[in-house]
């Protein structure tokens, strides 16, 4: 499947801008090369990034969960009585992470070239299987009763497939790096480390590394130098898997006994839950529809705790700040400033104001940090990086100096 990449090249200072239509980025940028040999691709450009993040997202196709969250959306605005070019602008400006920003504005270029709907979905990767039925929908005016269908689908989908990696395919990867990272460290690293530090430029071969390449100084020179950063990787790979974990423990930790952080962290959440809220509200929508509509833009803690009020609006019947203040995750004011704002309907106001106050809030809590904490964080992080260069530069100046004298030590 061709998409089109637009280009900007830059020919002695004169720019010339055009589409070039490949299978990959890889092939454009070969094509490229090849028509304009004296010219300079401007990669840095934000104007070239953003255009080809926009074409990209048409030969992809989107997460189910995604899916779910845009139809879910688009039904929840389809309601409120909004056609579909003006619901993917407003969508666009409650959006923070760049690919689907770039995916919306694949749906809404499409709409403004009067294509149908479920086309512009189909030209943003929307999952294909579920193209046919929003297609009818559109043709029987029944768009947002299909679109809260396919969103039920496609989360139930989402749903399976996630099952199936937790309880099958990433328990089997993450026990294959951890062995192999056990391995590296406990034949490779620990052992060359060790006798490097006792006896420079000494490199500890395993007994079986001596049967398998026998006294051939070059091939063992060879295959240390190659397993040794295998070894890092891996180890490092290894590493990377329980960060997820660790760092949801951390956080907590941190959140506990450093009040300052907890406070910038619940800021943070409460200023982009009031600017999605405002926009979402600006449109015409409920509260438990605004808040709805908010999870497509959101992942994570935000995801869980939108939900959490969502909830506690539709069953419990409370009113948004009694909902906000049981979740628990926004700074104790909120809540206390929107309570009498929701009973005089002045909500939408009141949100504006509360934007702009935690704004500054967050501006004072981050100089906070720069000036009190960072000195201390980056002597730390200094340390650690000056240590790990010592661990991976010292058996490396041993390897290179018997290079250098032509000789080995292997350890019988």
């Amino acid at each position: 499947m061709e998409a089109s990449f637009q280009y900007m090249i830059d020919i002695g200072g004169n720019k010339k801008e055009g589409n070039v239509l490949a299978t990959s980025t890889y092939d454009a940028v070969l094509f490229l090369r090849s028509r304009f040999p004296d010219g300079r691709i401007l990669s840095l450009r934000k104007e070239w990034l953003k255009s080809l993040k926009i074409m990209l997202t048409k030969s992809g196709t989107m997460k189910e969960s995604d899916g779910a969250d845009l139809a879910r959306k688009y039904s929840l605005f389809f309601n409120a009585g909004l056609d579909p070019l003006d619901t993917t602008r407003i969508l666009k400006k409650g959006m923070r992470k760049s690919g689907k920003i770039a995916r919306l504005t694949t749906i809404e270029k499409s709409l403004e070239q009067a294509s149908p709907f479920w086309r512009s979905l189909q030209d943003a990767g929307f999952p294909k299987d579920m193209i046919p039925l929003i297609r009818t929908g559109e043709a029987n005016a029944s768009m947002p009763q299909i679109l809260m269908s396919v969103s039920g689908l496609l989360e139930q989908r989402s749903k399976v497939m996630s099952d199936i990696r937790k309880n099958l395919l990433s328990p089997i990867f993450s026990i294959t790096m951890v062995m192999l990272s056990l391995y590296t460290l406990v034949f490779w690293i620990i052992p060359g480390f060790s006798e490097t530090f006792q006896d420079l430029p000494g490199i500890h071969i395993p007994r079986w590394e001596q049967a398998l390449y026998g006294a051939d100084a070059w091939v063992v020179k060879h295959d240390f130098f190659v397993f040794s950063l295998f070894a890092l990787l891996v180890s490092t790979s290894g590493l990377l898997m329980t960060i997820d974990s660790v760092r949801k423990t951390v956080v907590r930790f941190i959140r506990r006994f450093f009040p300052p952080l907890d406070d910038l962290l619940r800021l943070k959440i409460g200023y982009r839950f009031v600017v999605g809220y405002r926009i979402n509200e600006s449109a015409g929508l409920s509260p438990v529809e605004a808040i709805s509509s908010m999870t497509i833009g959101s992942s994570g803690e935000e995801s869980v705790i939108y939900r959490h009020i969502e909830r506690s609006i539709r069953e419990r019947q409370t009113t948004l700040s009694e909902a906000i203040r049981r979740s628990g995750a926004f700074p104790d004011n909120l809540p206390e400033w929107l309570d009498p704002a929701e009973r005089n309907a002045r909500l939408g106001e009141e949100m504006g104001r509360i934007e702009m106050v935690y704004h500054e809030m967050i501006r004072e809590k981050i100089e906070f940090f720069k000036g009190s904490i960072k000195p201390v964080t980056t002597i730390l992080v200094g340390g650690l990086v000056l240590f790990g260069f010592a661990a991976m530069w010292i058996p490396l100046f041993g390897m290179i100096e018997n290079l250098m004298t032509g000789g080995v030590a292997i350890q019988h």
